[in-house]
């Protein structure tokens, strides 16, 4: 199979997420392991920020008042979840969405200071390219953090850092997460 009918069937299946209206769930269940990588996290008001597999953009809406004079993004691979966070977000004039998946950013090489995917990157069809890509918008200095929550023992993704950086890798069995973060 192909990676662009892998990323065809995820978008049908995000797609069916978003209309049953599994997406606004995500904040419910990822909350609780989201919020102590914020905290590690060192965000700046003129940060720019994307979000990898952002769904309906709850995590974005909460970035992007940490932000204030910068901008928040996701990009999401489902054009329902990317339509339902644009309208859940309407308000908020540093926010930005766009279709897309983690092997095509749709944004300018060193773009963003900061790159986040939470629960995302066991969907990825190519690991690797994905990893390669968020190098690519992350501006020198930038930091990625990439979230797996390895409860659901789906966590098979191999991170192989594409270009020369520091990268940490933080586990803890009591939040049973896993968190990789590299800085340019």
């Amino acid at each position: 199979m192909t990676d662009q009918s892998l990323e065809h069937q995820l978008r049908e299946e995000f797609n069916r997420w978003a209309e049953a209206g599994r997406g606004d769930e995500m904040e419910t269940h990822h909350l609780p392991i989201v919020e102590p990588m914020l905290a590690l996290i060192e965000f700046k008001p003129h940060d720019k920020v994307l979000e990898v597999g952002c769904g309906t953009g709850w995590l974005i809406r909460r970035m992007a008042t940490l932000v204030s004079a910068g901008l928040a993004a996701g990009v999401d691979v489902s054009d329902a979840m990317v339509r339902r966070a644009e309208a859940l977000s309407a308000q908020l004039l540093n926010v930005v969405f766009a279709r897309g998946g983690a092997d095509a950013i749709p944004w300018d090489s060193g773009f963003f200071t900061k790159v986040l995917s939470v629960e995302s990157a066991y969907y990825w069809p190519d690991p690797a390219r994905g990893l390669s890509e968020i190098f690519r918008v992350l501006s020198p200095g930038g930091s990625a953090w990439i979230l797996i929550n390895d409860s659901n023992k789906k966590a098979r993704c191999c991170f192989r850092a594409p270009n020369p950086c520091l990268a940490d890798f933080l586990y803890s069995d009591k939040m049973s997460r896993a968190v990789l973060w590299a800085k340019l």
